[in-house]
């Protein structure tokens, strides 16, 4: 069995499949990781991404766009709709940190 931990790094594959486009070329899920600042490694002569860095980048998104279309109550559609209690955490106590997401989720990624 093999069970992928948090501080686990992912190849550029991993990070296509996970933003559900199996297909993107590596030069699109680059340029997804640079505009939401998750930095790429290079390790064991692979590109790879933090794990835990790319699924905060991924959940940004989802706030994002909560507070966008919710404005104020954005935290209780989160509170609602998040599916990970340790990411939900993490991304209120950015939010109460008043960080804020630099990176609008944009279709033209995903050919929608």
């Amino acid at each position: 069995m093999n069970m992928t931990k948090e501080n686990d790094f992912i190849t550029l594959n991993e990070v296509a499949n996970q933003l559900g486009e199996k297909k993107m070329d590596k030069r699109t899920v680059k340029l997804w990781l640079k505009e939401n600042k998750v930095r790429i490694e290079k390790i064991g002569g692979q590109l790879k991404v933090s794990l835990m860095c790319f699924r905060l980048a991924k959940e940004r998104l989802l706030v994002d766009s909560l507070k966008h279309q919710y404005d104020e109550n954005w935290t209780t559609i989160y509170d609602l709709v998040a599916e990970d209690e340790k990411l939900k955490k993490v991304m209120l106590q950015i939010n109460d940190n008043d960080i804020v997401a630099t990176t609008a989720y944009t279709s033209e990624y995903f050919n929608l």
